[in-house]
């Protein structure tokens, strides 16, 4: 596994930091952690492709978070992207999105995938053949999970 941090920053845009993103790399596949303002031209800048990115994770609904998820939503249906895409978030993730694009009459070109995860709870949100994605509950203002990636066993040669 690889991780990029693309931004750490908290709340406020600070000179040469950005907003909370960070890419994690297993195999092939790339996920998403969190997605502030200023993820995209991070992306760009080293050189992620979106089309590889198969998942979305959000840890909160505080805007450093999640506020740059629906430009970066629109920038894939741009660029063509017609693979489904998961995105996993707490309760209320998926109603700002559907807020935001009926009220900019958007449909997308691929399907998204929702998992809301319980608040509180550790839960399963993604399975692969290599990995599972479990949530960790964290303490904070609101509502809040971590994420922990565990890579499975290689079949012994």
């Amino acid at each position: 596994m690889e991780l990029l941090i693309l931004g750490s920053n908290a709340a406020a845009f600070a000179y040469g930091r950005h907003h909370t993103a960070q890419i994690l790399k297993n195999s092939n596949k790339l996920f998403l952690i969190d997605c502030g303002e200023g993820t995209q031209l991070q992306i760009r800048k080293y050189q992620v492709k979106l089309s590889r990115i198969q998942c979305v994770l959000i840890s909160h609904l505080h805007g450093d978070h999640y506020l740059g998820l629906t430009g970066l939503l629109n920038t894939m249906h741009l660029f063509g992207r017609e693979a489904p895409l998961k995105i996993v978030g707490p309760p209320g993730l998926r109603e700002i999105l559907s807020l935001q694009f009926r009220h900019s009459q958007t449909t997308l070109s691929y399907p998204i995938e929702f998992t809301e995860w319980i608040p509180e709870e550790t839960q399963l949100v993604y399975e692969d053949d290599k990995l599972t994605v479990h949530t960790i509950p964290l303490e904070h203002k609101i509502v809040c999970s971590g994420y922990l990636f565990r890579e499975k066993r290689k079949p012994v040669r």
